[in-house]
């Protein structure tokens, strides 16, 4: 498995922004995303940088992107919410859980599910 983080640097369309999340369900690519502009992707080790360079400017066009591959180790941060928001937060939601649930030596990827 490969894990990325996915910078684009604006959205301009909707339509855009449905096609890459469509591409990536469609290919049962693990993945989070709270920040508009930042996907947290979990890949098969067939998936490179390229390929998904390749399909961010299919789906977005021209702009400024990147992808980074992580080897995660440790995951901290910070995300707002209100006590209602956290009261309703669906089990394994913050991006803490989603990288825990993913480096899980036992846990068996959508892909392969």
């Amino acid at each position: 498995m490969r894990i990325y983080l996915v910078t684009i640097s604006d959205i301009p369309s909707f339509e855009s922004d449905e096609k890459f999340k469509d591409f990536i369900v469609e290919n049962k690519y693990e993945w989070w995303r709270y920040m508009p502009l930042v996907w947290a992707l979990a890949t098969p080790d067939s998936v490179t940088t390229n390929s998904l360079i390749a399909k961010i400017t299919e789906c977005y066009g021209a702009i400024f992107s990147f992808v980074l591959e992580i080897d995660v180790k440790d995951v901290g941060g910070v995300y707002p919410a209100s006590k209602e928001m956290v009261e309703n937060m669906p089990k394994g939601w913050t991006p803490f859980e989603w990288f825990a649930k993913v480096r899980d030596p036992n846990y068996v990827p959508s892909w392969n599910r």
